[in-house]
């Protein structure tokens, strides 16, 4: 196996996604998570903290925007304007708000799934209440190719999802396109909106041990070789005596034990497929804080 660079892991390779805050520990929550927090609105009225929209209303997407309906009236549009990264990894999302009757936005909810991270909420997030037309700016760092996901707290799918990056305008993610989001320790993978399977794992105290849970949406395969335990320079393959791949029919749950013999404290990954391209990790108890 090559050898494991960590500062590759979090910045390197197209569509490698990552969550910064289970590679460098909690205490990384809000810098770490990528999201800079230079969200800020301009427009014809004062936005003023509220609570989140309820959880009836309906999100419709057409390409760049999004049209939110509460009980069949339409409530508000969204609009994806602009993504742009620059030659150093910065993103600039820029988002317009017209809503008929005050409806609550919060930019925390907007995360970047790309090739470096996946921008998680920053700490105290704020939420806006936007009653007319209102303009907002998310700034990102360390990121290109992606989808940018509107995720409502609470929600399987995500309200939408944009492709973005790669010096194209941002267009409505394509249905057969396959990407993945992790947040804490559950990394869910996608086909366009919808999701596909989830799965989740758990570092025992011990190093080299996990339980893996996964549940499927969709008929899936979960290889067990898919799963290396990253430590310092070195990468190591699962022991493979209790399985090698599990089968999940629709709406289907398993779980299983992954060892990792001979290891020291480290990364858990999770690289499905034939690309190799990883899209989970998880630190050892031993690596966090």
């Amino acid at each position: 196996m090559p050898e494991f660079d960590l500062d590759a892991v979090v910045r390197g390779g197209e569509r490698r996604v990552y969550r910064r805050r289970a590679v460098l520990g909690g205490t990384a929550s809000a810098a770490g998570a990528g999201l800079l927090l230079a969200a800020f609105f301009v427009g014809t009225s004062d936005a003023e903290p509220a609570v989140r929209p309820p959880a009836d209303l309906v999100f419709v997407q057409k390409d760049t925007a999004v049209t939110v309906y509460d009980r069949g009236e339409p409530l508000a549009r969204v609009t994806l304007d602009a993504a742009v990264v620059d030659s150093d990894g910065a993103g600039t999302v820029d988002v317009t708000v017209d809503s008929d009757a005050p409806f609550t936005l919060s930019s925390a909810d907007f995360v970047w799934a790309g090739s470096a991270l996946d921008l998680t909420p920053v700490e105290s997030g704020q939420s806006y209440s936007v009653n007319g037309f209102e303009r907002l700016r998310l700034t990102y760092a360390d990121v290109s190719d992606g989808e940018l996901a509107w995720v409502l707290p609470g929600e399987s799918r995500p309200a939408a999802v944009w492709s973005v990056g790669g010096g194209n305008d941002p267009s409505e993610v394509k249905l057969d396109r396959v990407w993945y989001l992790q947040r804490d320790d559950e990394v869910v993978r996608f086909e366009g909106t919808e999701p596909q399977l989830s799965l989740a794992a758990t570092l025992e105290s011990s190093p080299g041990r996990a339980q893996i849970e996964v549940t499927a949406m969709e008929r899936s395969v979960l290889r067990a070789e898919d799963f290396v335990w990253a430590s310092g320079s070195a990468q190591h393959a699962p022991v493979l005596d209790e399985w090698r791949d599990l089968t999940l029919l629709p709406g289907e749950a398993k779980t299983a034990g992954l060892e990792f013999e001979s290891v020291r404290d480290g990364f858990l990954l999770w690289a499905p497929g034939t690309e190799a391209e990883t899209v989970g990790v998880w630190a050892g108890q031993g690596t966090q804080g």
